[in-house]
Order: structure tokens, then C-alpha cells, then sequence
């Protein structure tokens, strides 16, 4: 084995240790599964004391150990007395074979990943969401013949269960036979996973799936008709308005989406843009260079070369257009929503919403509408009331005015009350986002937030931009 190997077997062996009690110089640590003792010494100190700061961390520790890790233990002190030293972490003492099952490794006779490597000479500065959103990353499709090996899985390990160092009884997880499993189109021949027909292949989870691939060439038309495919669609030109594409596996476009309806199970790709009031309702992820005048809606990220305008885009990962702008409407992520710009002085507002699912942003911004609408209702009534919002005062009219006022006063009184629901409503949904809301859940924008945009993370108070900023934005 060479000291690579050895170098990362070892980092690996002490990256999840916790220290279980320490004692002045002396840290006593252990492997999650407490079936291991490390000693670590940073500073000898008073040499005289190692063997005692040990004892009393073991103390502290309060163990439970067998005679004959005890002889151990003592063998460790005893070497302290007689070679005082610095350690690193330094196995003292395995309580027993206690140890978890390893997975079944799987050697990929296909590559399913996407290539999000960056060229050798990028930019040092770009991300790799910046390469995530660059369609020269977007993964090629991969055909397959019948009876090809997919994947070949190794064997799992078995796992041994014991006693801890505190001496109670830990039964240890099975490694897993299956990582990864034959799903539509596959089958498992011994350890290899292979296709059962020829096909493109896609993973959903744990499960490998060969698609059947229909292949349209040049532009969706009459003489091809709506599409409603079992498998992969390819349409080597564009999709119309009009027309509609239904899929349970992926769908390429090599031109544009202009008006149309798509609904697929897998991933888009639009090798050009989305326009014209286009309906799209994607259960993967979704790439393509813009996004003019559409409703959107994606279970996986978003990514976007040059914008996203005038248009309604519901993510559950990120939305992500680094290069790009966000301008009009409203967009939300579950995650991080990233581009260059966002809004424009001379288009409407943007909201923008990261860290809320797409039904929790749907509610969150047509509450906030609502709202909005309520408040100048309100104020459309309170300037008819005047100084008459004070109910004795109306009470003191006489005749027709006292009715006209008393009645505009309790229209105001209801829509005060709506309000008052709306603001519970959001409440809840900002109690229900909770802790969903990860370390990504932010608004990242790289150049330009002009006036009129609108930003909220979760169900929180949203940050009103009304003069345009400059430079780097991190909310």
C-alpha cells in the first residue's frame, strides 16, 4: 500500500472522533460507534503527571472496561511513564470486533455523472455552480444496447455487533447487498446490473432505468402531433405553440419552447430558450439558455445561462444563472437562487424567494399580494372616513351620514381582520419551513440588485431594494 493510501486510511480513521473526556493535557477520543480509545497529547508538560491526568480521564470517561482491556490500558500508561511523549491520536484500545457492514462497492461501466469539471484554464474564481449552469457542462446522453453491463456491485461486509467501551450491547448495521438497483429496463445477472433492451439509461435514486428513446427530427409539428412517450424524447429542433410533450423519462429540445405545454418525469434540457407563455411542469432538473414569458415549475435546480424575464419559476433545488439576470415576476428555490443581476429599472418588480418549497413560495407571495391589496383598501376607506375612524364619533352623526359611515367603518374593521389571518397564515408557514431552510437557502448576486426587487428567505420579512445597489450580495 502506498503512503497515500495509508495517509488518507488514517485521516479517515480519526475524522469523526469525539473526545469523550479530557483531563489537563490529556484528550481521550472515540470512534462514533464508541468501540475504539485514542489518546491524544498535544503538550508533554509536567512529565511526572501524563500517567495521572491519564487515570483521571478515564475517571471522568467512566468506562466500562474488561480485564482485558483494562491490561491495556495500564500497558498504555506504564509506556507514558517510561517514554513521556506527544500523541496524535494514538489507538489505545479496541473494545471488540464491533464494527458496521461496509456497502457493496459498484464499479460504473457507464458514467451517469455530470461532467461539471472546469477547463484547465477558467477563471480561479469560478464556482462550481457557475459550471453547474454552463450548458457546454450538461452531461451527453447515454445509449445503450441490449444486454450491457450498466454496473458491476462487489460484496457487502457483514457487521458485528458487541459491547461498547461503556459495556452496553450495540447491534451493528448490515453493509448493504444493493446500493443500487435494477428499476424499468434492467436486470441483475449476478452482481452486474444490465439492460434488458436497448436504450437510454438514467438513475432515479437507488434505481438504474433504461428508458426507450423516441427520436424527433427537426421541428414538432402536425405530421408528428402531441407527444405522450413511455421513455426518452429527443426533438432535434423546436416545440411550437400549441403543441405538447408528455414523458416519463428525460426530453432534450435542440431548439426552443415557444409557447408550448411540456410535462416530463426526468430532466429538460433546451439546448436554446423557453418563451411565449409556456407551461412547463418538470419533475428533474431543468437547463436552458433563457426563459422569456413562461410558468415554470421544476423538482430539481434551474439553471439558466443568460435570464429568466417576466416569467414565474417554482424551484425545489436551486435556481442558479450566475452569468445572467432575473428580471419581472417572481422565482423561488428551495435553495439558492444566484445570478448576475437582478431586476431591471424599466421592467416590474422581481420577487425573489430562497428557502421555500414551490407551494410554500406560491402561498408566501400571493399572501404578501393580498396583503398589499388589503392595505390600499384600507387606506382607499380611511380616507373617506377622515376623522370619523373613532365609532362615537360616528355614533353622534345623525340620518343617512351616520349609516354611510358606519358602514364604511365596518368594511375597514373586516379587512383589518383579514389581514390579521393573512399574518397568522405566514406564520404558520414560516413555523412549518422551520429548520428546513439549509446553510444554501440565500439569495447570491453577483453585480447589480436594481429598485423595485423584492427579497425573502423562507416565510420571513421580506428586503424591499428601492434604490439600485452595486457589487457583490450575499442575503
Amino acid at each position: 500500500m502506498s503512503k497515500s493510501v495509508t495517509a488518507s486510511a488514517r485521516e479517515r480513521e480519526i475524522s469523526g472522533l469525539e473526545t469523550i473526556a479530557e483531563h489537563d493535557n490529556v484528550a481521550l477520543r472515540s470512534n462514533p460507534l464508541r468501540s475504539k480509545l485514542y489518546c491524544h497529547i498535544e503538550d508533554i508538560g509536567d512529565e511526572a503527571c501524563l500517567s495521572a491526568n491519564l487515570d483521571r480521564a478515564l475517571e471522568i470517561a467512566g468506562l466500562q472496561l474488561s480485564d482485558e482491556n483494562q491490561a491495556l490500558v495500564d500497558a498504555f500508561a506504564r509506556s507514558l511513564e517510561t517514554d513521556p511523549r506527544c500523541t496524535d491520536n494514538e489507538q489505545v484500545l479496541k473494545s471488540s470486533d464491533l464494527a458496521h457492514g461496509v456497502d457493496a462497492s459498484v464499479e460504473w461501466v457507464v458514467d451517469l455523472a455530470e461532467d461539471e469539471d472546469e477547463d484547465e484554464n477558467e477563471d480561479e474564481d469560478e464556482d462550481e455552480d457557475e459550471a453547474r449552469s454552463d450548458l457546454h457542462f450538461v452531461r451527453n446522453w447515454i445509449n445503450v444496447e441490449e444486454d450491457a453491463v450498466l454496473c458491476r456491485l462487489g460484496e457487502a461486509t457483514l457487521g458485528y455487533s458487541g459491547e461498547d467501551l461503556y459495556g452496553a450491547f450495540v447491534e451493528a448495521r448490515e453493509g448493504e447487498e444493493h446500493p443500487v438497483v435494477a428499476g424499468d429496463g434492467c436486470l441483475l445477472r449476478d452482481r452486474d446490473i444490465v439492460a434488458k433492451k436497448a436504450g437510454s439509461v438514467r438513475r432515479a435514486g437507488k434505481r438504474l432505468i433504461v428508458d426507450a428513446v423516441l427520436n424527433i427530427h427537426g421541428d414538432l409539428d402536425f405530421s408528428v402531433g402531441n407527444i405522450d412517450f413511455a421513455g426518452t424524447v429527443r426533438i432535434g429542433g423546436s416545440v411550437p405553440k400549441g403543441f405538447s410533450v408528455r414523458t416519463t423519462g428525460d426530453l432534450e429540445v435542440v431548439g426552443t419552447v415557444s409557447g408550448a405545454v411540456l410535462a416530463v418525469e426526468g430532466d429538460l434540457i433546451v439546448r436554446e430558450g423557453i418563451v411565449s407563455q409556456s407551461f412547463l411542469r418538470i419533475e428533474g432538473s431543468i437547463k436552458a439558455v433563457y426563459m422569456h414569458d413562461s410558468d415554470v415549475r421544476a423538482g430539481g435546480d434551474v439553471c439558466v445561462r443568460a435570464e429568466i424575464l417576466r416569467s414565474i419559476v417554482r424551484s425545489g433545488g436551486d435556481i442558479l444563472a450566475p452569468r445572467g439576470s432575473i428580471i419581472g415576476e417572481n422565482v423561488s428555490a428551495s435553495g439558492l437562487v444566484e445570478a448576475s443581476i437582478l431586476g431591471s429599472a424599466d421592467e416590474p418588480p422581481t420577487i425573489v424567494i430562497a428557502g421555500a418549497s414551490p407551494n410554500f413560495a406560491d402561498m408566501i407571495i400571493y399572501s404578501h399580494l393580498e396583503l398589499d391589496a388589503l392595505d390600499q383598501k384600507i387606506a382607499d376607506i380611511e380616507s373617506k372616513l377622515g376623522d370619523k375612524v373613532d365609532p362615537v364619533r360616528i355614533s353622534a352623526l345623525k340620518g343617512p351620514a351616520r349609516s354611510h359611515y358606519r358602514g364604511l367603518y365596518k368594511n375597514r374593521e373586516k379587512l383589518m381582520h383579514c389581514k390579521v389571518e393573512l399574518r397568522e397564515e405566514l406564520q404558520a408557514v414560516a413555523e412549518a419551513l422551520g429548520d428546513r431552510q439549509g446553510s444554501t437557502s440565500c439569495v447570491r448576486v453577483r453585480r447589480t440588485i436594481h429598485r423595485q426587487v423584492q427579497v425573502q428567505i423562507g416565510a420571513g420579512v421580506p428586503t424591499a431594494f428601492k434604490n439600485t445597489t452595486q457589487g457583490k450580495q450575499v442575503i
